[in-house]
């Protein structure tokens, strides 16, 4: 239903293309900012606004307790955010350990309620949010793929970025002032835990519908490679 102010009405019917959901998975240490930057580039193109979630910063370091201390160093800092979100899924055990990707489905709620606000203020009838791109960044659980392609069916796709290790290696020594040692512990810990709620992040790409490579902003076609 569109009123006089071409608002559009949520009701049983949905608009086609209304909102994509757009996991992200890397490795630590892979730079992904630019990554994203190109995705949000091209959606923009598409005629897509991009909404940014990042889990560790607001899913997981807000449930630390006392917060992350200035004066950590970077390794000790993505060490205990590592911690924190395994804490979050060994809460739910036996599994499946997908409160994680329940989190980030409440951000997006959250994100359509302000948007249904902001367009009416004349009742509470539901406006169905624009053409908008949520890029998840990043999962780190096959157990959260799994939920948020249950809860959007047809609207989830799982991108995978891929980066050697050596370049993430470097990433870390250089970007985040980690020594070799520190970088390569985190990047085996982060590749595969050893326990059902921990970080299984090759698990994750085997479930990816593309795979991107980090460094495609350096190509000339900056092209998508499915």
């Amino acid at each position: 239903m569109v009123n006089n102010n071409g608002i559009v009405r949520a009701g049983n019917k949905q608009l086609a293309n209304s909102e994509l959901i757009i996991g992200l998975a890397c490795a630590v240490g892979t730079d992904i900012a630019h990554v994203i930057d190109l995705l949000k580039s091209r959606l923009k193109e598409l005629g897509y606004e991009s909404e940014h979630i990042k889990i560790s910063k607001q899913l997981i370091e807000p449930t630390i307790s006392g917060g992350i201390p200035e004066e950590l160093s970077s390794y000790a800092r993505v060490n205990k955010l590592m911690d924190q979100g395994n804490e979050l899924r060994k809460g739910f055990e036996p599994g499946p350990y997908s409160i994680l990707a329940s989190g980030v489905a409440h951000c997006i709620n959250q994100i359509r309620e302000k948007y249904s606000k902001e367009k009416n203020r004349e009742d509470e009838t539901q406006i169905q949010i624009s053409k908008t791109a949520f890029i998840i960044d990043s999962l780190k659980h096959p157990d959260e793929v799994e939920k948020l392609r249950e809860i959007y069916p047809s609207g989830f796709y799982m991108f995978v970025v891929n980066e050697s290790e050596e370049r993430r290696a470097r990433h870390l020594m250089d970007a985040k002032n980690m020594g070799k040692a520190d970088a390569t512990k985190l990047i085996h810990r982060d590749m595969e835990e050893n326990t059902p709620y921990g970080q299984h992040t090759r698990a994750v790409f085997e479930l990816a519908d593309f795979h991107l490579s980090a460094n495609m902003h350096e190509s000339s076609g900056n092209k998508l490679n499915e």
